[in-house]
């Protein structure tokens, strides 16, 4: 679904909403549910996230440009301390990391596919 959503947008209390997916819908920020466990984002536009504001988020899915890639891969872990799976989708790669106990942070857990297109 292809969308264009205005400067904020806000559904109210969503307590039980722990799934967004968004795809091709420029112009998103910032994200805040406290509550939200998985996110996935996908766009060609230029967006950056600020995720502080979703501590609970455990599943992170994003497309991401050049941009996206230095705040995911520089200040997401801060944000998002109990993140247990990261899926970074480029134009030509896809690398999945994995949370693992043995080392308390995210490691690549099965290198990178190419996905051409």
């Amino acid at each position: 679904m292809r969308c264009s959503i205005p400067e904020k947008l806000c559904f109210g209390s969503l307590a039980l909403l722990n799934r967004l997916i968004v795809a091709c819908c420029a112009g998103i920020t910032k994200l805040s549910n406290a509550d939200l466990l998985n996110f996935a984002f996908g766009s060609g536009q230029d967006v950056v996230f600020d995720c502080s504001s979703v501590p609970k988020l455990k599943r992170f899915v994003i497309g991401a440009n050049e941009r996206q890639l230095h705040y995911v891969f520089t200040r997401l872990s801060k944000h998002v301390p109990r993140m247990r799976s990261l899926t970074v989708k480029t134009r030509y790669a896809t690398t999945s990391y994995m949370h693992t106990r043995k080392n308390h942070h995210l490691q690549r857990s099965c290198g990178v596919k190419s996905t051409f297109q």
